[in-house]
C-alpha cells in the first residue's frame, strides 16, 4: 500500500509499468499486506491465509478490529499514563 501511494505521488497512477500478465495492483498487494502482519502476529500460515485471502476472513478482522479500538476508546482515561504510552 505505501508503495502504491508512493506511485500515485510521484507517477500519478497505481502501476506506472505496463506488464500486460502482471498481478500486482491494490487488492493484491492489500492482501499480501494483511497475511505478512498476521504470520508476523499468528505465525499460523494456514490460518493467516484463511483470514487474508477471503472476503469473510477480512470482514472478521475489520469487526475484530473495531471491538478493539472501541474497547480501547472506552477505557483510554481509565489507563495510567504508562499504560497509554505503552500502548502508543
Amino acid at each position: 500500500m505505501p508503495l502504491l501511494i508512493r506511485n500515485i505521488l510521484v507517477f500519478g497512477k497505481l502501476q506506472p509499468y505496463a506488464m500486460p500478465p502482471s498481478t500486482l495492483g491494490l487488492g493484491e498487494n492489500s492482501h499480501d499486506f494483511i497475511k505478512a502482519q498476521l504470520d508476523t502476529l499468528f505465525a499460523a500460515n494456514e490460518f493467516d491465509k484463511l483470514l487474508a485471502e477471503y472476503p469473510i476472513g477480512i470482514a472478521l478482522l475489520t469487526v475484530f478490529v473495531g471491538i478493539l479500538l472501541h474497547q480501547t476508546i472506552t477505557t483510554w482515561s481509565k489507563w495510567n499514563k504508562i499504560e497509554q504510552q505503552t500502548f502508543l
